[in-house]
């Protein structure tokens, strides 16, 4: 018997009515907004990349900027408080940056009380002690000095030789005061120190001329008015004008001291010219150089001012610096390099 093969046909796609159409495209529609409306509720609810009202807190631990995400508030929050600077996404203490600044009584931040500080006995690294050198420590010493003279000063009102200031209550002393500049002394109540920053100065000449001038400001009061000024082939000055030597002024010109670095070469006829002009009665002038100078030029514009001048070298005094002290009645010291004791 003889098998027949029975052809089959091929599968034909039946077309979808037309009335089912728009039910699938608007099931798709439907699907598509529901999950844009998910996306934005994430966003804007939850704060995925914790930028979003109730995120990660703008903290100052890395951390605390990124842990948004699905946790929202709570993660942000105990992330960035870990730190002891963190804070929420619309914290009105919130910390906006950490400011390092040269003056030691400015604060770090912007930091709230509450955001200070630890946290679970965790301790800020910015809140870590800083050793301290000998220099620095010489230097405080001499500022609570400086200090304890300025209490001293305000402490005897009925001392016939003191007198209130009309501003702030400083203590002003009356009468001159001595000043002694490497062995070189001025007596007046009006004082500007030029000193020598060139670059041959390096090392332990200018860590020596830093410590004796600082020392030089110790007899000056409220009443007596001074400024410094540095230079090499260029100079600047502490103060354009000359200012009352109170408490506040010395601790600024302490840091201008210490704050000054050896550069350049010499040239002081324009620093010597600018502190004639502020009209002193006492000028210290200070180099290790070798220079040319026009000591009539200076001698003339500097009618009535002292001048004394020192000169560091290991080798023959100038004669300008001697000719410049003899005719404004100041003094001149030579003082020897190899001398030099080793700087605070």
């Amino acid at each position: 018997m003889t098998l027949m093969s029975i052809p089959v046909s091929k599968p034909v796609p039946v077309p979808m009515k037309k009335e089912e159409r728009w039910k699938y495209a608007l099931a798709i529609a439907i699907v598509v907004l529901l999950v844009l409306l998910l996306l934005l509720l994430l966003a804007f609810g939850a704060g995925p990349l914790g930028t979003g009202p109730g995120g990660a807190g703008q903290g100052g631990s890395s951390a605390g900027d990124g842990a948004g995400g699905v946790a929202g508030t709570a993660a942000a929050d105990s992330i960035g408080d870990s730190t002891g600077n963190g804070t929420g996404g619309d914290d009105p203490a919130m910390v906006n940056t950490i400011e390092v600044d040269s003056d030691p009584t400015s604060e770090v931040g912007n930091a709230s009380e509450a955001d200070k500080g630890t946290n679970d006995g965790i301790e800020s690294p910015i809140a870590a002690d800083i050793p301290e050198t000998p220099r620095d420590m010489a230097i405080e010493e001499l500022i609570r000095r400086l200090s304890a003279d300025s209490d001293d000063d305000a402490s005897s009102p009925s001392d016939p030789d003191r007198r209130n200031s009309q501003s702030g209550g400083d203590a002003l002393v009356k009468g001159d005061a001595t000043v002694n500049f490497f062995g070189a002394t001025g007596k007046g109540s009006k004082f500007v120190f030029v000193f020598d920053r060139s670059s041959s100065m390096t090392g332990r000449p200018l860590e020596a001329v830093k410590r004796e001038l600082i020392k030089s400001l110790e007899p000056l009061r409220s009443n007596h008015t001074f400024n410094i000024i540095s230079y090499d082939s260029r100079y600047e000055m502490w103060r354009p004008r000359l200012v009352s030597a109170t408490q506040e002024n010395k601790v600024s010109a302490i840091r201008f001291v210490e704050e000054t670095d050896a550069r350049g070469g010499t040239e002081p006829r324009m620093p010597l010219l600018e502190a004639i002009n502020q009209r002193p009665e006492v000028i210290f002038f200070m180099t290790d150089g070798e220079f040319t100078l026009d000591v009539l030029e200076i001698v003339r514009s500097g009618r009535g001012i002292m001048i004394n001048t020192v000169q560091f070298s290991d080798g023959h005094p100038l004669l300008v610096l001697q000719e410049l002290a003899r005719r404004t009645g100041g003094e001149f010291m030579l003082i020897p390099v190899r001398g030099l004791s080793d700087a605070l």
